[in-house]
């Protein structure tokens, strides 16, 4: 039962977790009863985990906001070089240097990416570190 409708725009990374119709513009997603803006950004593709800063109505707020009929959405990721002050932020602090441990059900996949420039100790436990910042944020086998 739709209970409204909410304008969302997503930016920069996060446009790679969205339909390609959606992607770089506002669009409209129809709400299926009363939901928080986490449940809402997450019914679009979008990882929460992957969120930084959202914007309802200009306004920051947190994943528990419950999204109202006629609300605009802004989302956006990670800020890496700009200082957001106090401004009011959802996700966690990007950890520096960048890292994530590939473990033994990933070895193929450490295998395959060998072409990268990557420092890929062989072990059970594999730790890489990549000169650019990559996040391994779901992993279905």
């Amino acid at each position: 039962m739709p209970t409204g409708t909410v304008s969302f725009r997503v930016y920069t990374r996060l446009n790679d977790f969205v339909s390609a119709d959606r992607r770089a513009r506002r669009f409209v997603h129809i709400l299926n009863g009363r939901s928080s803006v986490k449940d809402a950004i997450e019914a679009l593709g979008v990882p929460h985990p992957e969120v930084d800063v959202i914007l309802v109505n200009g306004t920051p707020v947190g994943f528990t906001y419950l999204v109202q009929d006629g609300d605009a959405v802004a989302v956006y990721p990670t800020f890496q070089s700009i200082d957001l002050g106090d401004l009011q932020r959802v996700g966690a602090a990007v950890p520096e240097p960048i890292r994530f441990v590939v473990d033994v059900h990933l070895r193929k996949l450490a295998s395959l990416s060998s072409a990268l420039p990557a420092s890929t100790p062989s072990s059970s436990k594999t730790i890489c570190r990549w000169p650019t910042p990559w996040r391994v944020t779901r992993a279905w086998c």
